[in-house]
C-alpha cells in the first residue's frame, strides 16, 4: 500500500470538435485515513484520480452526463493507467504513437494509458481514444510558497487558484506546517493524537490505541502497587534514620501521583480526540493542569534522586563521622527548597500554553 496525503481529482469534459476541458480539484487525506469522498461540482465525462508522481486511476467513464452528488468507490489495480514507457519501452516516441490504437486490443485488462502529452482510454470495443492531458501542472503556488518549514504548496489551478494545501515535512503539521512535534517525543499528545479516530467507538479505533489502553492500565496497576509498597517501606522510622529515607519517601508519593495523572491524561486525550469530551474549558484546564503537573513532578523526582546520590556519596566519604540527625534536618529543608524552585521554574509553561484547533 502507498501512503498518500494528497490526491488530485481531474474532471475531463469531452468535446467532439475542440480540445477537452480539464478541471483539477485537490483533496487531502487525513492521517491514518484510507478513503476520501468526492463531491461533484460540475459535469464531466471522465474522472481521474492522481496520486503523487503521476499515478493515475480512471474512476468513472461515461458517454452522457449523469447527475452525481458524491462518489465513493475503492481503487483497484485494474483502474490504474499505465505509462507507455512500461508498455513500449524500446520504441521512440513517434514510433510508439503509431501503435497506440493496438494497445487496448493487445492488453485486455488495460483501461487507460498515457505518455508525456496524451491520456488514452480504452472503450467498450477496445479502441484507444486519446486526448491532450496536462501532466505538467506544478501546483507550486505560482512560486509563492506560503507553507512553512519546507512544506510543499499545492493549488487546484495554476492561473486562478481557489484552493491551496500544504504537504508538510516529517515532524511538522498544521494548515501551514507551522507546528512541530520535535522536542515533544515524550508527550502523549504527539505520540497518539494522530492515531485516534474522531467520532468512532473504542472498538473502531486502530490497534495501536487498543494496545496503548492495555499498556496504560498495566502501567497504572504496576505503578500503584510499587508506589504503595514504597510508601509502606519508607513510612517506618527505621528507614528514615538519614536524609535518604525522606527523599525516597517523598519520591514514592510522587510516583503514585505521576501514575494517576498519567492515567487521567491518557483518558482525557482519548475522549477529547474521539469528540466524546467536548467541553473546551474543561479540556483547556486539563491541558494546563495535567501537563504542567507531570513536568513539575518529574523534575521534582529527578532532583530527589540526585539528592539521594549526593548524600550517599557524602556518607561513604565521611564514614562513621556522618551526622544522621543533621542529615535529616537538611533533607527537610532541601525538599522544601527543591519543590519551590521547581514550581517557580515551570510557571512560564501554563502562561504560554493553549489549545490548538
Amino acid at each position: 500500500t502507498q501512503q498518500v496525503s494528497i490526491v488530485f481529482i481531474h474532471y475531463i469534459k469531452a468535446f467532439d470538435h475542440s480540445e477537452h476541458h480539464q478541471v483539477t480539484e485537490l483533496k487531502k487525506i487525513k492521517y491514518g485515513e484510507n478513503r476520501i469522498e468526492i463531491r461533484v461540482k460540475e459535469q464531466f465525462h471522465l474522472l481521474f484520480i492522481e496520486l503523487l508522481k503521476q499515478n493515475y486511476y480512471l474512476i468513472i467513464k461515461q458517454e452522457t452526463f449523469q447527475k452525481l452528488n458524491y462518489i465513493q468507490m475503492k481503487l483497484s489495480s485494474n483502474q490504474r493507467c499505465v505509462s507507455t514507457d512500461k508498455l513500449m519501452n524500446s520504441y521512440t516516441y513517434l514510433h510508439r504513437i503509431k501503435y497506440y490504437p493496438h494497445l487496448c486490443r493487445q492488453n485486455k485488462e488495460l483501461m487507460c494509458f498515457y505518455d508525456e502529452t496524451y491520456m488514452c482510454i480504452c472503450d467498450l470495443n477496445r479502441f484507444s481514444n486519446c486526448f491532450i492531458f496536462n501532466h505538467s501542472m506544478t501546483y507550486d503556488c505560482q512560486g509563492n510558497n506560503y507553507c512553512e518549514n519546507n512544506g510543499k504548496c499545492f493549488q487546484d489551478n495554476p492561473k486562478c487558484p481557489v484552493q491551496a494545501l500544504c504537504i508538510c515535512s516529517e515532524c511538522y503539521y498544521g494548515l501551514k506546517c507551522q507546528f512541530t512535534t520535535q522536542g515533544f517525543v515524550l508527550s502523549l499528545d504527539y505520540i497518539l493524537s494522530y492515531h485516534i479516530k474522531p467520532n468512532r467507538s473504542f472498538s473502531q479505533q486502530p490497534m495501536i490505541i487498543k494496545i496503548s489502553i492495555g499498556i496504560i492500565i498495566f502501567m497504572f496497576i504496576l505503578g500503584l502497587i510499587n508506589g504503595i509498597m514504597s510508601i509502606l517501606t519508607f513510612h517506618r522510622k527505621k528507614t528514615r534514620d538519614v536524609g535518604c529515607g525522606y527523599y525516597l519517601f517523598i519520591s514514592s508519593w510522587i510516583s503514585i501521583c505521576l501514575i494517576i495523572i498519567l492515567l487521567i491524561k491518557f483518558w482525557q486525550l482519548l475522549l477529547s480526540q474521539m469528540t466524546i469530551l467536548t467541553n473546551r474549558s474543561f479540556v483547556n484546564f486539563n491541558c494546563i493542569l495535567l501537563d504542567v503537573s507531570i513536568k513539575v513532578l518529574i523534575a521534582f523526582n529527578d532532583w530527589l534522586d540526585t539528592c539521594v546520590c549526593i548524600e550517599r556519596a557524602i556518607t561513604v566519604s565521611k564514614g562513621v563521622k556522618f551526622n544522621k540527625n543533621k542529615s535529616k534536618q537538611i533533607s527537610k529543608w532541601v525538599i522544601l527548597i527543591i519543590m519551590i524552585v521547581t514550581i517557580l521554574t515551570h510557571l512560564h509553561d501554563p502562561i504560554h500554553r493553549h489549545l490548538i484547533d
